[in-house]
């Protein structure tokens, strides 16, 4: 995944990713908004990871988290043992059956007007609760 071209730096990644997110979600561009929340949340979330001391696992890539979207993501996380290395609140908030409901990167193939207000806001406040709960 990183690269010399394209250094790895998943604090960046979400910081950027929430920025652009809000500025699309002002817009009431939802369909857009509510894509690059997910990706915010996601490396949020991967970052954690990497601060806990998961690492990738190259060979392994279908299994590995850090190559996962949700939902995926957070069964793979949990599955992986990587729950038992970060705090109990994201694990918790990770593992709750709202978290992220419905988001999937297939809205990205979606008609516009497909993602509605009510679900941008729902994964606005989980992601916002991920960052909370993953301060770096």
């Amino acid at each position: 995944m990183p690269s010399a071209r394209f250094p790895l730096d998943l604090s960046s990644a979400s910081q950027r990713h929430w920025k652009t997110a809000k500025c699309l979600a002002s817009k009431k561009e939802w369909d857009m908004a509510g894509y690059i929340v997910g990706f915010a949340g996601e490396c949020r979330l991967k970052g954690a990871l990497l601060r806990s001391g998961f690492r990738f696992i190259p060979e392994a890539r279908r299994d590995d988290p850090f190559w996962a979207h949700f939902p995926n993501l957070k069964t793979l996380m949990l599955q992986s043992g990587a729950a038992a290395r970060i705090s109990a609140t994201v694990v918790n908030l990770v593992s709750s059956g709202g978290f992220m409901n419905e988001w999937d990167t297939i809205m990205r193939y979606s008609k516009t007007g497909s993602v509605d207000e009510a679900a941008v806001k729902r994964w606005f406040a989980d992601v916002e609760q991920l960052f909370r709960a993953t301060e770096f």
